[in-house]
């Protein structure tokens, strides 16, 4: 059915989105998640880890680069 195929492209999207933040650093992936899952801000995010905002933009750049050179092949 139409249902159950949807369901399983969502289900092979997860996994696929799974197996890309897998490819991050742990602070890129946390940074990455924190700003576009929680929504918090790049500030927000570098107080709570004491570090500073520029630590936190570098991480989320380049987190952002390698997800997106990582699902390209998946295009």
């Amino acid at each position: 059915s139409l249902r159950r195929q949807r369901q399983m492209c969502i289900r092979d999207r997860e996994r696929l989105l799974q197996e890309a933040l897998a490819q991050l650093t742990p602070a890129q992936r946390r940074r990455v998640l924190a700003h576009f899952v929680e929504g918090r801000s790049q500030l927000e995010i570098a107080a709570s880890e004491g570090v500073v905002k520029s630590t936190v933009s570098e991480a989320i750049s380049r987190g952002r680069k390698n997800l997106r050179n990582f699902l390209k092949k998946f295009r």
